[in-house]
């Protein structure tokens, strides 16, 4: 792969990346709007599956990134790790907030409308944080040199 095929499998994740996470979390956002004036409990959860995917989906994207960032760190001398190295602010940490709030905001929902099942949505809520914790360190983990994070076939 050339640098220039890296550049534009870079800018096309990061399109797709931008795409998919807007369009899942917008759905979501529509969802738990609609879900606070008149609640139905498949809406909720279809809200609340989509606001994890959209983190998922992120972070997939995110780590295709970060590997094609580190082979154009080797082919441009530089250039690519010192934009990188100086950017004063990390969108990620914030990303991930925000996903955290959304997510909390449909706990809170489903705490409020349905508290028979109060246990059942802590633990669902619990689950999906430490999921997207986990897909957000793992969307930042640099794997050795040759290896993807998958055992080999």
């Amino acid at each position: 792969m050339t640098s220039e095929e890296a550049h534009e499998w870079s800018r096309h994740y990061d399109s797709i990346q931008w795409t998919v996470t807007a369009i899942l979390i917008a759905t979501a956002g529509a969802l738990l709007v609609q879900c606070t004036t008149s609640f139905d409990l498949l809406l909720a959860m279809v809200g609340t599956g989509l606001t994890l995917a959209s983190v998922f989906f992120a972070s997939s994207f995110r780590a295709l990134r970060r590997r094609l960032n580190d082979f154009l760190d080797v082919h441009a001398a530089g250039d690519a790790a010192y934009l990188r190295s100086r950017a004063p602010f990390k969108q990620w940490p914030v990303h991930l907030v925000l996903h955290a709030g959304i997510l909390a905001a449909w706990l809170r929902l489903l705490l409020k409308n349905c508290p028979e099942y109060r246990c059942g949505w802590w633990s669902l809520f619990v689950l999906g944080l430490m999921g997207m914790i986990v897909l957000g360190v793992l969307a930042d983990h640099r794997w050795p040199e040759g290896t993807d994070g998958n055992k080999s076939a």
